[in-house]
Parts: structure tokens; C-alpha cells; sequence
């Protein structure tokens, strides 16, 4: 069952110098944007933007810090190719680059830093070209870089690893499955051939190439491997089988990359480390449909067989200590197989049956394989699921053409058999938490179906919670745009459910003591407060001259709130936000509300929130925190400080033009990582102290940005002719010659100002214009801020671009009034449907996924949720007010289907036929009419492709973005027109022929 290492550790570890470049960074200075950056060269010598420079654009993946604030890493990942792992040390300012690591997790000790290396790109896209098997494909490998020894460790074809989340230095790694010996005799100058035969057993040719481009010319001394140190996995006597049973599985590790001590299992199939890493459970699936499990103590170096016998396990769960482990396990041989939840502890030689089917209460239940069993943070009980047992359906007599096969509508239905279809494999899996004390056979149900939703925290140590069920309302969803909810308090060891409220549309918050439930009113537009002991419930905000419902929400329904930030010390005080500030109100009742910021948020437009820097912490912490800060009016964001017991003004750390992202901050250490960036500056990751003294940036992605024409965006604002005030932004090529007239694009979606410090990148469309693009060739860009009036969106919406429009061309003499185009996309696609139809002063106009016609989409379906499309208009984002039948005329006003003989705007579509929010038929609707009446029209529709396109749609992407930028070019540009919009595709040309070329004019 296990196997010593020998020459295979030596050679499977590949060990290489790791790639880096010394760079210590000055502290930058960010007082003021440092836009000019970018512009090293002249605007003369840069070029257009073109949908081949998209595939060489970075981004930003996952960036962490270490709990000791000495180390960040952040990945690079291109539109197109190879991912890139930076790891910068931050007392030397030396960055370390890995390619193709993805998922990298840092070591607990701070002294490793783990990663998945995947096979180059281009390697992987041509296997798939060349329909290579599964198990031939290229496989990816660990990598380990030691900090210490400044020493990279590659282990080729791998499955998985797992690093331990606490205080230890374990790693686990699943292998793939060797492959078979090399026959050819290998190179003794290089390698000895033996030891090069055991490598090549376990990497292919692929990973093993990939592996050695990475080291040296010549092969790092191994000598670093301490063979003495490898721990054969150890069979306890009295375990060993007198017959020897055929094992499945692929080889295993748990391995200590710092001291190089390896425990190793030959055959195993799954595993699960504890998160103190003191101990990994396996299976390993043997021959006989059986299953062994086994638990692995690394520092020891020994394996213990707890379980081996017929059936399947699945679900293992460690308490905190690692002491302790419950797993689910069947014998079963049925489709619908029933779990027993077993049990283990440290001490015991084996694992024993704990809870089975016979000890739950209720007839026909039994416990549900779907929840995994969990323990509490104290290890003193263990969450579970429970679920009714299916019923073994009688055998079937009857030919399928015997058989009706259909669906029953009924009036009665809480949800639509769309809808009920849509979440038939949810609810063929839903089961209702339970809880059991350790050693207890007593199972405590918190769920029903009555309540079959309570929330349990991660330690689940709270005596109370919160149980909700919406069963009541179910219909409500099909014309409400709100879901409503009754609450629930839950006794956790006695599962007594107590109604607290009822019909709430909001969410409903318990404190971390279980002392308060607060809640915000959407009836009455306040917060409130429960006292779980006392029962008595109080108004929070009613005295108060400052509203804490969302002030600019312009739907039919009843606004929400700003939500609730934190808690205080002691279930004391819950932390309120309004529009600007943050408010402290004292749930005892004793001391009166305190505006925490002191009122300066409104004073100021700045909008104020908490950031929850220690996840560890339930309150805010006494000391001075950090807030976000956002200025309504120009824009800026930045970081504040502020004492949210005590209140005041608070101080602006860092305010400047630019977006920030909330900051993230080293566990053990007073240091903060964050993003910033603007329109013109990508938003690259920066670290410093909590005060913002020392500054340094850490990563600078996309340097190529600099060969390529931007632009400069300015806030604009304007009043619409209903008297509200409206921003947006005007986007303007840097090497605009303002002397004459340039075409703009206009594109919309409710409000969008506060994107002005946004970073755009260059990328392939989902669905919309690029905004660096079509500013990068030439376009005005305009993005105007939409407010809308109650069953009138399409007027209110064309109200709000017009005079947008107006205000411009009286403030800008460049813009050519008569090159105007538009684009929108579901909501704003609509939008553009409609404006054409009410003016003539677009010279182009594209409509992504648009609805046509209000009056047969109201008894449509949203196919991606089952949903009924009537609540989208009677309250939702359409906003017409009222039903289909007592407000007729506002749904015919609002459809740009009765109104496509009023069209004189060139119109191009993307509606495709998978889409789950707009059904395409919409689309085909418009252009059925468009057609009939001979006006110029074309619709894309991206086969097996939803709403807005996937990442991974690259193919489909480029596409739009051509035809998009093709056919604005066509009527803005006055560019010759595309042939595919001269000709059209047909059904026979399909796939063959894209029809990009242009057609000169003769």
C-alpha cells in the first residue's frame, strides 16, 4: 500500500534558481493623479487601437498580502496566453515571476508560497486542435518557491494540492497517474539515465520540456533533497490484509517543502487535510467496490487505516483541532443511495457509524448525502442535512407512446412550471440543517419545511439564529420586483422556532451576540430594532430629520435602504448608513443617535463606508478605523479615519481624482495593500501603512498603453427639461483637431457618472462599444447619467439624452450634429429601440437584446430564471407603473414595435438565441418590422449564447466587435460598407465566409 521514495523524489523534484528581477520601487508620491505618466510619446506617433492589439492586454487577477506584511503577490493574466505570478518582497523591493501560476497560496509560516502551473497556452490550444484524449492532454504541475533559500521547486503532473490554513507547513499533493516507462536510453551527460527514466514516468514529454525551459542550462544539484528525510508511510500491524487486494488510485503526498520531510501513498483517490494541517484523511477505492480510508499524521510519518469495507464514503469534515473527523458513508447499492454519518477521533483504531436514517424523527426523513457534515468551532457538535427519503417508484408497464408526457399549469402554483423547471435539481437536493452534539444520538432540527431556510454561522457557537421562509409569497414574485420573507428566531439546541416578523422585503440582521435584530421597513422607510429578550420593538430613525431610504431610486416600488455597516462593541450599537454619512444608534435606547462623520458627508457630497479590515473581529474596532470616500459631485475617491465610537469630521488620508478598491490588510501587520486608477491608468496594486505615509507601487501592467492614442474624460452636467440635474461623461481623442467636426457615439444604461475615474481596457465586446476603442479612433464618446418618471421610461429616458445632446452642441463646436450614433445593450438596447422610433437625429443606432414590445413581453418568461417577465414592468426596471390591463396605453406608448414606421435610423441588433433575460423573440419582433417596412436592419444572434457573452466567447466577441465598429464606421465615418451588410450571410454561407471586406465604391 505505500512505497519508499528514492531516486522518483529526486528527480520529481525539479528544483530551479526562480526567475526574478531586483527592482526596489521610490515611494511614489500620489497627492495628485499622475495621468501624464502614460504619454511618453509624442500623440503623432501613436496609433488607433484595433481589435488585434486586445489579445496582448493585461489584468489584474487575485492579489494577496502575507499575514506578516512582508510579501505580495498579484497575477497577470493576458486577454490571450500565458497567466504570470508576481511575488514582491517588500523589504528588498525584489519581484519574483512565475509563469503560468494560477491559484498561488501562501504558507501559514510566511517562509513558501505554493502554485498550480498550468501547460503553456499555446500548448494546450493545440492539443484541443488536434483532439488529443483527456489523459493525454497536458498536465499541470506544482510549484513551490522556498523565501528563504530563494529556491523553485516544480513537481510535474499533478491533480491537486492543498496547503494547510494554520500554523503548519504541509503540503498535500495528488498526483496524476505514472506513465509508462521510456524505452529509449536516456543522455548520461545530462542525467543519469536511470534517474531521468523514473522522471519521465511520471511527466510526459510536455511537462517535462515545459520543466526543464524553466532551469538552468544545466540541471540544478539535487543535492538540496534530504532522501533521509522521506517518512514511509507506516502500516499498523494488526491492519495488514492477509490477501493482497488490487488498489485504485494515483500516488500521494503530504510534503514539507521547507525540511523536504514526504510521506507518501502509493494509491489514493481522494483526500482532505485538516486546517491546522496536523492530519489528512484519504480514500483509496479498491477492486472489490470497496473503499479504505485512511488518516495520515505527517509529522509522525504514519498512516492508519480507520475504515475498509464495502460501499463509498464521501464529505469529510476535521473539527478545528484536527482531532476529530465525521465523514458520510453508504453501502447502498440503489440509484437513491442513503448515508450513515460516521465517526473518528484521535485515539481510536477505528471509524464507527454515528447517525443513520433511524435516528430522525420524522417519518419518511432521512439524512441528506447533499450537506456535508460539519463541525462547530468549539468541536462540541456538527452541522447536518436532512431531507424527506424518495419514494421507489413502481415498475414501469407501459410503452413510451403509452405514456402522456406534459405539464400542468394551475393557478393555484406558487411558481410557474418554468419557474418550478428552472429549480427542479435545487430542490431535488434541498435538505433542512440540523444539529447534534458530539457522542449524542439526539438530532436537533433547525429547518423545515415550514422554515426551511436558517442561517447558521461558520463557528455556529451562537445559541440563536435566524430562520426565514417566503413559502407565504411565492406568487408575489411573479408581478413584485421584491421578494418578502417571514423571520424566525431558532433555538440551536432545542430548534424552537419563534415568528418575530412577517412579509419583510428587506434583509433582516442579528447581532453577533444574538441580543438585537435590526431591519430596515420598505413600508414605512425606517429601521427598526428587536429586543430578542425583552420582545419589545423600536423605531430607530423616526425622530430623525435625515432619511435612510435611497434618495435617488426612481422605480414604482418602495426604495431600499443604504444598508447596515457594522456592529459595535457588545451588541451595543449597529452602524447605520444614510446617502453620505454613517449613523450610531445605541440599541439599549440609552444614549441618543450620533452622526458618526459629524454630517460632513452630506455637507460635502462625500459618501462614507466602513471597511471591515479584520475579518476576525464581529465589532469595530475602538481605535480609529478606515472608510472608503466617495464625492457624489467630482468623483474623487480616496480613504478616511475616523473613531466610530466617539465621531467627528473625518480626516481624508488620500482624496485624488482616481477609483480606489477597498483596502486589504496583513493580518499580523500594520500594512495595506489596495488599487487605484483612472480612465487613463490602470488600476495596478500599491502598498503602505495604514496612514498612507510610505507609498510604494508594486505592480505596472499594460506598459504598452503608452504606443497607443487615448483620450481625456470630463464630467459634464446639465439640467433635462423636467428640471433634474444630470451628469456624464464626454470622452475626447487626445489628438482631436477641434477645427472641424468629428462624429460621437452616445451609450447609456440608467446611470453611469460614477464610472468618470473608471479604467477601460481594450477588450473584445460582451455586448457594448469598447469606451477606449472608439475614443482611441476617432469618436466622441458621450455616457449621460438617465433619471426616468414613472410610467413614461422611454420619453423620461430620450428626454435626458436630448438635452444631454443640446447642452453639448451648444458648448462644443466639434461635435458633428449630424454624425450622432447610439448604442445600448438589454435595458439600454430597449432605450435605443425606442429613441429611434420618436426622432430621426441618430445617424446609426445598434441595440443589443432590446425589448420591442411591452405588451407581449409582459407574458413572457425570463427562460434564465423561469421568472415571469410582469414584475420587470409592473414595479421593476421598466418602471410602467401598473398592470397590462388598467395601464394598456402606457405599454403601447412604451413599445417600439407600434411606432417602426416612424424609423428613418439605420439599426443594427444582437439578440441571440440563448439569451435568459430578454426573450430573442423580442428581437425577432423588431426585425420582422423593420423588414416588412424595408427600413435598413441587421441582427446578429450568437448561437447557444445568453444575454451578454461569456469570457471565454472570444470567437464570438471579435465578431461584434467588428461588425459594431464596421457598421458605425459605415454611417459616422462615411466609410464603405461592409460586405456582409451589403449581402447579408445566408444559411449556406454560414461559418464560411465572415464578410469583413469593405466594398469601394466605384
Amino acid at each position: 500500500m505505500f512505497k519508499r521514495l528514492t531516486a522518483i523524489v529526486v528527480l520529481m523534484l525539479l528544483v530551479f534558481s526562480c526567475g526574478k528581477k531586483e527592482e526596489t520601487p521610490e515611494p511614489v508620491n500620489i497627492a495628485k493623479p499622475q495621468t501624464e505618466q502614460i504619454d511618453t510619446i509624442a500623440s503623432t506617433e501613436k496609433r488607433a487601437l484595433t481589435p488585434d492589439d486586445y489579445a496582448q492586454w493585461q489584468r489584474l487577477g487575485a492579489y494577496r498580502i502575507s499575514t506578516d506584511g512582508k510579501w505580495v503577490h498579484y497575477s497577470i493574466e493576458p486577454n490571450r496566453g500565458d497567466v504570470q505570478l508576481n511575488l514582491h518582497e517588500i523589504e528588498t523591493g525584489i519581484e519574483h515571476n512565475f509563469e503560468r501560476a494560477e491559484k498561488a497560496l501562501m504558507s501559514p509560516k510566511n517562509d513558501f508560497i505554493a502554485f498550480k502551473r498550468v501547460p503553456r497556452f499555446e500548448t494546450d490550444r493545440q492539443a484541443k486542435l488536434d483532439k488529443v484524449k483527456k489523459d493525454k492532454m497536458p498536465k499541470d504541475s506544482l510549484g513551490v518557491y522556498l523565501f528563504v533559500d530563494d529556491t523553485l521547486i516544480v513537481i510535474p503532473r499533478i491533480k491537486s494540492f492543498a496547503v494547510s490554513d494554520e500554523d503548519s507547513p504541509w503540503i498535500a499533493v495528488l498526483l496524476e497517474k505514472p506513465l509508462p516507462p521510456v524505452k529509449e536510453k536516456a543522455d548520461t551527460a545530462a542525467v543519469d539515465s536511470m534517474a531521468l527514466a523514473d522522471s519521465l514516468a511520471l511527466a510526459d514529454s510536455l511537462a517535462l520540456a515545459d520543466s526543464l525551459a524553466l532551469a538552468d542550462s544545466a540541471l540544478v544539484d539535487t543535492s538540496i533533497i534530504d532522501t533521509s528525510k522521506i517518512q514511509v508511510a507506516k502500516e499498523d500491524k494488526k491492519d495488514k490484509k492477509k490477501k493482497k487486494i488490487r488498489e485504485k488510485g494515483t500516488p500521494f503526498w503530504v510534503w514539507n517543502p521547507v525540511t523536504q520531510d514526504t510521506v507518501v501513498m502509493e494509491y489514493v483517490t481522494s483526500y482532505k487535510m485538516s486546517d491546522n494541517g496536523k492530519r489528512v484523511v484519504t480514500t483509496t477505492d479498491l477492486k472489490t467496490d470497496s473503499v479504505r480510508i485512511s488518516i495520515i499524521e505527517p509529522c509522525k510519518g504514519t498512516v492508519k487505516t480507520i475504515l475498509e469495507t464495502y460501499g463509498k464514503a464521501k464529505s469529510f469534515s476535521f473539527d478545528e483541532e484536527g482531532e476529530q473527523l465525521v465523514f458520510m458513508f453508504t453501502d447502498d447499492t440503489t440509484d437513491d443511495k442513503r448515508y450513515d454519518i460516521y465517526y473518528w477521533k484521535s485515539g481510536r483504531a477505528k471509524a464507527k457509524c454515528w447517525l443513520n436514517d433511524d435516528v430522525v424523527k420524522k417519518d419518511g426523513w432521512g439524512l441528506s448525502p447533499i450537506r456535508a457534515p460539519r463541525f462547530s468551532i468549539d468541536g462540541k457538535y456538527i452541522s447536518l442535512g436532512t431531507a424527506p427519503l424518495q419514494i421507489e417508484e413502481p415498475e414501469d408497464t407501459l410503452l413510451k407512446n403509452e405514456k402522456a408526457k406534459f405539464d400542468l399549469w394551475s393557478w393555484t402554483d406558487p411558481l410557474l412550471q418554468t419557474q418550478q423547471k428552472n429549480e427542479l435539481a435545487r430542490e431535488k437536493k434541498r435538505n433542512y440543517v440540523a444539529m447534534a452534539k458530539v457522542g449524542s444520538k439526539k438530532i436537533v432540527q433547525l429547518a423545515d419545511e415550514e422554515v426551511p431556510t436558517v442561517i447558521t454561522s461558520r463557528d455556529m457557537d451562537e445559541t440563536i439564529t435566524l430562520g426565514t421562509s417566503n413559502l407565504p409569497y411565492r406568487q408575489l414574485i411573479s408581478w413584485e420586483s421584491v421578494d418578502y420573507y417571514d423571520y424566525y428566531l431558532v433555538n440551536m439546541r432545542t430548534g424552537e422556532k419563534e415568528k418575530v416578523l412577517e412579509k419583510v422585503s428587506s434583509d433582516v440582521n442579528l447581532s453577533p451576540e444574538q441580543k438585537y435584530l435590526v431591519w430596515f421597513d420598505q413600508k414605512d422607510l425606517h429601521w427598526h430594532v428587536l429586543d430578542v429578550e425583552s420582545g419589545q420593538k423600536t423605531n430607530l430613525t423616526e425622530d430623525l430629520d435625515v432619511v435612510f431610504y435611497n434618495e435617488d431610486d426612481d422605480h414604482p416600488w418602495q426604495p431600499g435602504s443604504y444598508g447596515l455597516g457594522a456592529w459595535g462593541l457588545n451588541d451595543r450599537y449597529a452602524y447605520i448608513y444614510d446617502k453620505y454619512d454613517i449613523w450610531k444608534f445605541d440599541l439599549s435606547g440609552e444614549k441618543a443617535p450620533l452622526n458618526v462623520t459629524a454630517g460632513a458627508g452630506r455637507m460635502n457630497k462625500d459618501i462614507y463606508r466602513y471597511m471591515e479590515l479584520d475579518t476576525d473581529l464581529d465589532y469595530v474596532p475602538i481605535a480609529p478605523i478606515r472608510l472608503t470616500v466617495f464625492n457624489e459631485k467630482n468623483k474623487k475617491g480616496g480613504y478616511a479615519t475616523v473613531n466610530m465610537y466617539e465621531g467627528g469630521i473625518p480626516e481624508k488620508l488620500l482624496f485624488t481624482e482616481n477609483k480606489y478598491d477597498p483596502l486589504r490588510k496583513a493580518e499580523c501587520a500594520d500594512v495595506v495593500i489596495w488599487r487605484r486608477g483612472s480612465y487613463r491608468e490602470y488600476p495596478d496594486v500599491y502598498i503602505s501603512d495604514l496612514n498612507f505615509e510610505r507609498i510604494e507601487k508594486l505592480s505596472s501592467l499594460n506598459p504598452q498603453q503608452s504606443e497607443f492614442r487615448w483620450a481625456s474624460v470630463e464630467l459634464v452636467e446639465w439640467v433635462n427639461s423636467t428640471g433634474d440635474e444630470l451628469q456624464g461623461m464626454l470622452y475626447i481623442p487626445d489628438d482631436l483637431d477641434k477645427s472641424k467636426k468629428h462624429p460621437m457615439v452616445i451609450y447609456y444604461y440608467e446611470k453611469y457618472s460614477d464610472y468618470l475615474y473608471q479604467y477601460f481596457s481594450p477588450t473584445p465586446s460582451y455586448s457594448t462599444i469598447n469606451k477606449t476603442m472608439y475614443p482611441s479612433n476617432g469618436y466622441i464618446l458621450f455616457i449621460p447619467d438617465i433619471v426616468y418618471k414613472d410610467g413614461h421610461p422611454g420619453k423620461s429616458g430620450l428626454d435626458c439624452v436630448e438635452t444631454g445632446i443640446d447642452m453639448l452642441l451648444e458648448k462644443y463646436d466639434f461635435i458633428n450634429k449630424d454624425k450622432i450614433g447610439i448604442q445600448g445593450q438589454s435595458w439600454g438596447g430597449y432605450q435605443t429601440a425606442y429613441f429611434i422610433t420618436q426622432t430621426n437625429r441618430f445617424a446609426a443606432a445598434m441595440a443589443g437584446a432590446p425589448v420591442s414590445n411591452m405588451t407581449s413581453a409582459y407574458g413572457g418568461i425570463r427562460w434564465g430564471t423561469g421568472l415571469s417577465r410582469a414584475m420587470q414592468y409592473e414595479d421593476g426596471q421598466s418602471r410602467i407603473g401598473g398592470t397590462l390591463w388598467d395601464s394598456f396605453d402606457l405599454y403601447v406608448e412604451n413599445s417600439p414595435i407600434f411606432f417602426a414606421d416612424k424609423i428613418e435610423t439605420p439599426l443594427m441588433m444582437m439578440h441571440n438565441d440563448e439569451d435568459g433575460a430578454v426573450p430573442w423573440t423580442q428581437g425577432i419582433e423588431m426585425m420582422s418590422a423593420m423588414r416588412r417596412l424595408q427600413k435598413p436592419a441587421w441582427m446578429l444572434v450568437y448561437n447557444e449564447t445568453d444575454h451578454n457573452m461569456g469570457q471565454a466567447q472570444w470567437g464570438n466577441r471579435m465578431d461584434l466587435t467588428i461588425r459594431m465598429k464596421q457598421f458605425f464606421d459605415h454611417y459616422l465615418m462615411d466609410k464603405p460598407m461592409p460586405r456582409w451588410m451589403k449581402e447579408g450571410i445566408s444559411a449556406m454561407e454560414k461559418g464560411k465566409d465572415p464578410k469583413y471586406d469593405l466594398i469601394e465604391e466605384e
